[in-house]
C-alpha cells in the first residue's frame, strides 16, 4: 500500500540519500507484512484444527455412526456388481412349495431333497433349515440321509439375550457337522457384520457359513491356519482381523464372538437360485450342483425369515430385506473369495490414521477458503473438494477399505465456514479502518492518496481531489493512466514501485 503526501515546490533533499531511505523503509514494510501473513496463516491452522478436535470428539460419541453407516451402504450400492457367484447354489423353500408339501416341510420330502442333491455331487450341502425336533412322516428317513451323506451340516442358533437358542439335528450333532446361523444386528436394524465363531459357556462354535467354506476350501488344498504371530485365523492368502469396537465408522460396538466386517453382494444377481420344487422334479442342470455348495433355507415370505443388508436402502423405495439363506450365502462367499483370491475382507484405518484424515481435511477447507477471492469461488472450491474427498473416500472402498467419510466432510466444511466467518470480521474491521482513515486525512489540508498494490486509489482526501480536479468517486479506484499523460504515468508507477 502506497501512502503518499503531495507537496508544491521542489525537492531539495539527496536522491541517494531518498532511494536508501525508501528501500529500506519498502524491506521493512516487506517484513512486516510477512510476519502478519505468518501470523494469520498461524490463526487459519490453529482454527482448524480446533474444529477438526471438535469433529473427532463428536465421532467419538457416538452421534456420527448412523451417517457413517449410511454413506458405507450408499457405496455399496454405488459399486459395480461382481458377477454371480456360482460356487454356490441356493435352493428355496417358496410359497408355493409351502402349499404343496406344508410347513415345516416332512422329513420324507427333506430326505428326498437331499439324497437327489446329494446324487449330482456337491461339494457340500448346508441346511438353514432348524431340524431339531421330528416331522413326521419320514423321520427315520431323514436320519439315515443324515448318516448317509457325508457332507452335510446344519444349523444351529446360539443362546443369546433375545432367545435361548435352537439345538441342531442330533445325529449331525454327533457327527459334528453343525453350525449356528446367529447373526450381529446393528442398531439401525442391519446386518454389516458376520460371525465366524462364538464362544457359549466357555466352548467354542463355528458359524454355520465358516463350516461349509472349510469344507469346499479343504478340496482346494486350503486349511485353517493361525496367522503368524497371532492368534487370527488365516486362510490361504488372507488373514481374517477380528472386528474391533471402534473400526470403521462404528463406535463402542459389542465386538464379542470373532467378528469381521461383511462383504454383501447385490441381492439380485449375487448367486443363482433354484425352487425346491424344481430339484424334486429333477429341472436342474449338473454343472449347477457338481463340485459347488448348496445352501438350502426359506425364501417364502410367510415365513418371516429376511434381514436387511446394505443393499436394501433406498432413498425411493421402501428397503427390501433378503432371505436368511442368501445372507448365509454372502458371508460364505466372502470366506471363499478371501481365501482364494486374497480380496474380499474390509480392512480399516487405526484411530490415529483417521484422526489424522480428519484434520487434513479440516486445514484443506480453512485454506482454501482462505486464499480464494470471492464468495462464488469459495463455494466451488468447497463442492470440488467435497466431491474429492467422497471420491478418495468410494476408490478405497472399491480397493476394499472403509475411511471415514462424514467426520473428515464435517471437518472441511466447518473449518470453511468459521474461516469464512472470520474473513467477514476482517474485512469489516478493514472498512472500519478506512472510513477512519479517511476521516483523518480528510482534516489534512494537503493533498493525500492511499494506493494498493494494484496502484489504485483506493483513500483519498478532498484536498488531492480537488488537486487533481475530480470528484472522489470518479477517482476511487482508479489509476494514474485514466487521469496523466502515458510518460508522467509511468514515472508514478516506477515511484509506487519503489515504496512498495
Amino acid at each position: 500500500m502506497v501512502i503518499n503526501k503531495v507537496r508544491h515546490g521542489k525537492d531539495t533533499s539527496n536522491w541517494a540519500t531518498g532511494m536508501i531511505k525508501q528501500l529500506s523503509k519498502s524491506s521493512i514494510e516487506v517484513w512486516t507484512g510477512l510476519k502478519q501473513r505468518l501470523w494469520l496463516e498461524r490463526r487459519v491452522l490453529i482454527t482448524s484444527s480446533t474444529v477438526a478436535a471438535c469433529i473427532i470428539l463428536l465421532r467419538c460419541t457416538g452421534l456420527l455412526q448412523s451417517w457413517e453407516w449410511a454413506a458405507l451402504d450408499w457405496f455399496f450400492r454405488l459399486r459395480p456388481s461382481p458377477p454371480v457367484d456360482d460356487r454356490i447354489l441356493i435352493v428355496g423353500i417358496e410359497e408355493e412349495n409351502l402349499q404343496k408339501y406344508g410347513w415345516p416341510i416332512p422329513d420324507r420330502v427333506m430326505a428326498q431333497l437331499l439324497q437327489k442333491l446329494h446324487s449330482k455331487k456337491p461339494r457340500a450341502i448346508g441346511l438353514d433349515i432348524y431340524r431339531d425336533l421330528p416331522q413326521e412322516p419320514g423321520y427315520a428317513e431323514l436320519q439315515k440321509a443324515f448318516a448317509n451323506i457325508p457332507n452335510i451340516v446344519g444349523i444351529e442358533k446360539l443362546k443369546d439375550k433375545t432367545s435361548d437358542g435352537v439345538l441342531a439335528p442330533p445325529a449331525l450333532s454327533q457327527r459334528k457337522q453343525v453350525g449356528f446361523n446367529n447373526v450381529v444386528i446393528d442398531a439401525d436394524g442391519k446386518v454389516r457384520r458376520s460371525l465366524l465363531y462364538s464362544w457359549v459357556d466357555n466352548k467354542l462354535h463355528t458359524s454355520f457359513s465358516l463350516h461349509l467354506a472349510l469344507i469346499y476350501l479343504k478340496a482346494e488344498g486350503i486349511e485353517p491356519q493361525a496367522a503368524k504371530g497371532t492368534n487370527y485365523l488365516q486362510l490361504g492368502k488372507t488373514v481374517f482381523k477380528p472386528f474391533e469396537s471402534k473400526d470403521g465408522g462404528y463406535v463402542r460396538t459389542d465386538d464379542k464372538g470373532y467378528q469381521i466386517l461383511g462383504n454383501f453382494r447385490k441381492p439380485s444377481i449375487g448367486f443363482r437360485k433354484i425352487s425346491m420344487r424344481d430339484v424334486l422334479e429333477n429341472k436342474i442342470p449338473q454343472d449347477w450342483v457338481r463340485d459347488r455348495i448348496v445352501l438350502i433355507g426359506s425364501t417364502a415370505s410367510s415365513l418371516k425369515d429376511f434381514f436387511y443388508t446394505p443393499y436394501t436402502s433406498d432413498l425411493v423405495k421402501s428397503a427390501q430385506p433378503i432371505p436368511g439363506v442368501e445372507l448365509q450365502a454372502n458371508f460364505l462367499g466372502q470366506i471363499l473369495t478371501a481365501a482364494q483370491s486374497g480380496q474380499g475382507t474390509i480392512a480399516v484405518w487405526s484411530d490415529s490414521i483417521e484422526w489424522l484424515w480428519i484434520l487434513v481435511w479440516s486445514w484443506l477447507g480453512a485454506i482454501l477458503i482462505w486464499r480464494s477471492r470471492s464468495v462464488a469461488s469459495s463455494i466451488l472450491i468447497l463442492f470440488l473438494a467435497g466431491t474429492s474427498l467422497i471420491a478418495c473416500a468410494y476408490l478405497a472402498f472399491l480397493a476394499y477399505w472403509w475411511i471415514p467419510v462424514i467426520p473428515p466432510l464435517l471437518a472441511l466444511v466447518g473449518s470453511a465456514t468459521v474461516i469464512t466467518a472470520y474473513i467477514a470480521q476482517l474485512k469489516e474491521e478493514l472498512k472500519r479502518s478506512k472510513e477512519f482513515l479517511q476521516n483523518v486525512i480528510n482534516a489534512i489540508p494537503d493533498p493525500v492518496f492511499v494506493k494498493d498494490k494494484q496502484h489504485r486509489w483506493i483513500v483519498l482526501n478532498q484536498a488531492y481531489c480537488q488537486f487533481l480536479g475530480y470528484p472522489f468517486n470518479t477517482l476511487i479506484e482508479k489509476t494514474d493512466y485514466d487521469f496523466f499523460p502515458s510518460h508522467e504515468a509511468d514515472i508514478f508507477w516506477q515511484q509506487d514501485e519503489l515504496v512498495f
